[in-house]
């Protein structure tokens, strides 16, 4: 379940096919793949998908493994508002706040979806925090001078209560979460 990431745009295999091939290596069990991902999609389509699509549903219903990731397009939707100079607010962020707010809203349902659609069943549930595919290209940019520095130093702090949320989330609810913040961007967060 996800956006593009889980379609595994821009890549030559993307992490869903590799996962399941994984699954086979380590049971020797066929895995039927079924990718529910939709590129572009934020975490208000997902959720709506995981409430009323009954393919998402019965997927989910029927499966022993479910991955999920999402949010990304949420801060990329942002953060175009924000170079547009429409996020809101007196330091053009109304849009980060927003997306922040609904991310971590939507996060909580969406993991409360997927556990209620598995009932007692035993399942294999991972998911992933969120990366920044624009660090270098952000820390070029100040578009809104004045504010707390160039467009990298104004949504980071975004992006990390964000991942900071899904970290606590999964742990609490006991789901294993892939770290792809710090792979992609290091341990700061800064590199690209």
């Amino acid at each position: 379940l996800g956006n593009s990431l889980a379609v595994g745009v821009g890549a030559a295999q993307g992490f869903v096919p590799r996962y399941r091939d994984y699954i086979q290596q380590d049971t020797g069990t066929t895995v039927n793949l079924t990718n529910l991902g939709v590129g572009g999609w934020t975490s208000t389509q997902l959720l709506i998908a995981l409430k009323t699509d009954a393919n998402f549903r019965n997927a989910i219903r029927n499966a022993k493994v479910v991955t999920w990731e999402i949010g990304g397009n949420d801060l990329l939707y942002a953060r175009a508002l924000y170079q547009a100079r429409i996020c809101g607010g007196s330091d053009n962020q109304n849009c980060f706040r927003a997306a922040k707010g609904v991310v971590k809203v939507n996060w909580a349902l969406i993991t409360h979806e997927i556990l209620s659609l598995r009932g007692s069943e035993k399942t294999i549930i991972r998911t992933m925090d969120i990366y920044n595919p624009y660090v270098n290209e952000d820390k070029a940019l100040n578009t809104w001078p004045n504010d707390a520095g160039n467009d990298f130093q104004v949504s980071k702090p975004y992006l990390d209560d964000i991942n900071k949320f899904i970290a606590t989330s999964a742990t609490w609810k006991n789901i294993p979460y892939s770290r792809v913040y710090a792979a992609f961007n290091g341990s700061t967060g800064e590199t690209d």
